[in-house]
C-alpha cells in the first residue's frame, strides 16, 4: 500500500530518458512524514511538461500503480478536485487505496496539489512542481511532503519507503519525458494550413 501511494504520486513527478537529466533527488523523513526533494532537466517545451503533468486522465500512463486517475472537477485555470485509486505492495501486504487533492496551478510554471485527509489514507499530503524554461527544455523542480494514515513497519519501513520513492521519481522521468515530446510534436489547429479550395 505505501508503495502504490508512493509511487503514484511520485510518478506525477519525476524519470530518466531520452535526454533528461535527473540533477538531483533526495528523500528523508522525520518520524512518520516522508519528504522528498527533486530537480531534472526535461527535453521537453515548458508547456508540453506543463500540459503532461496537468493531464490527471492521463497518470496511469505514468506509472502501473493507477488503477484509476481522473479529475473530478476542472476550473478554465486549471484548478480543481482530481481522485486517484491506487493498488500496491510493500514487503508482503498488498492494498489498494483512494486519494482526493486540491490542485492550484498557474500555467506553465508552477502545479501544486494538497490531500484531503478527509477522504484519503494520508493524514498529510502536498506536491509542488515549479516549471522553468531552459532554452527549448525544462527544469522540473518537484517537493512533496506526506504522512500516511497507515501503519508503516518502524525497522524497515522508513529504508523501503525512501527506496521506492527514489526508483519511482527515476522510473517515471522517463514517461513524463516522452509524453511531453508527444505532446510538443503533435501539430495544433491553429498551426495547420487550411487548404484552399
Amino acid at each position: 500500500m505505501v508503495r502504490a501511494w508512493l509511487l503514484s504520486t511520485l510518478a506525477l513527478s519525476c524519470s530518466l530518458a531520452w535526454a533528461a537529466e535527473l540533477d538531483s533527488i533526495e528523500v528523508s523523513n522525520e518520524r512518520k512524514r516522508y519528504f522528498v526533494r527533486s530537480s531534472a532537466t526535461l527535453d521537453a517545451s515548458i508547456d508540453a511538461v506543463y500540459n503532461t503533468l496537468i493531464d490527471f486522465d492521463e497518470y496511469e500512463k505514468f506509472s502501473s500503480v493507477y488503477d484509476d486517475a481522473r479529475w473530478l472537477t476542472r476550473n478554465a485555470d486549471d484548478s480543481g478536485e482530481i481522485y486517484t485509486y491506487t493498488r500496491g505492495c510493500i514487503l508482503f501486504v498488498c492494498r489498494g487505496f483512494g486519494r482526493t487533492e486540491t490542485v492550484l496551478a498557474t500555467k506553465p510554471t508552477f502545479i501544486e496539489t494538497r490531500v484531503d485527509p478527509t477522504r484519503s489514507k494520508v493524514r498529510y499530503g502536498t506536491s509542488v512542481w515549479n516549471l522553468e524554461a531552459v532554452g527549448d527544455k525544462t527544469r522540473l523542480d518537484f517537493a512533496f511532503d506526506f504522512e500516511p494514515d497507515f501503519w508503516v513497519p518502524p525497522v524497515v519501513g522508513p529504508y523501503v519507503v525512501k527506496k521506492v520513492l527514489r526508483k519511482g521519481g527515476v522510473d517515471a522521468l522517463d514517461r513524463i519525458e516522452a509524453l511531453a515530446r508527444q505532446k510538443q510534436a503533435q501539430p495544433t489547429l491553429e498551426s495547420e494550413p487550411v487548404p484552399l479550395q
